[in-house]
């Protein structure tokens, strides 16, 4: 009797198109926590944006 074994296709595109996906995926994730950081120390300090980015400079 014979066995099949199916594999799992591999996504569309090229090896450097899929490094090229996850690393956006990756960076806008990174921005995004960037950014609620930014949001919720400017919301605590009571300060706007400009004054929260005089300081950090």
């Amino acid at each position: 009797m014979t066995q099949i074994i199916w594999k799992k296709c591999q996504p569309g595109g090229t090896c450097k198109s899929r490094y090229k996906a996850r690393r956006r995926e990756k960076l806008a994730s990174e921005n995004q926590d960037k950014r609620l950081k930014k949001a919720i120390a400017v919301a605590l300090s009571g300060c706007n944006a400009r004054v929260w980015k005089a300081l950090q400079e």
